[in-house]
């Protein structure tokens, strides 16, 4: 996705279709889309301070003089990034998680223990 929007329309697919594997009511799906409502624009603005995160690594591995002081410091903020980007990420799926039944959240997490060891499904 290249804008804030697509992104929240990428997230929406597949969100959709793993409401679609566990027969989500109209009310669980829009409360998992408020969800992807609130975590999207967060976790795209995080995207952001990455790219000149790793634009502030590629200038301090390549100066003429490496500083271990400045890269200690951009260490320190990718960790700082990393967290604040997990608080949201992992926030967002509580939420989520939350509008399912318990039976549903198993169920998902099967599909998704599967399509970890197995890979996605062949294409008919």
């Amino acid at each position: 996705p290249s804008t804030a929007e697509e992104a929240r329309a990428h997230a929406g697919q597949i969100a959709e279709r793993a409401l679609d594997r566990v027969a989500a009511s109209a009310e669980q799906r829009a409360r998992v889309g408020q969800v992807l409502d609130r975590a999207s624009p967060q976790l795209w603005g995080l995207r952001g301070e990455a790219r000149d995160l790793r634009g502030e690594f590629h200038d301090l591995l390549t100066a003429d003089v490496i500083d271990r002081a400045a890269i200690e410091a951009a260490r320190k903020d990718a960790l700082d990034l990393f967290d604040r980007g997990s608080k949201v990420a992992v926030g967002a799926l509580v939420d989520a998680a939350e509008a399912l039944t318990p039976d549903q959240r198993r169920t998902l997490a099967a599909a998704i223990q599967r399509f970890h060891r197995e890979g996605p499904p062949a294409a008919k």
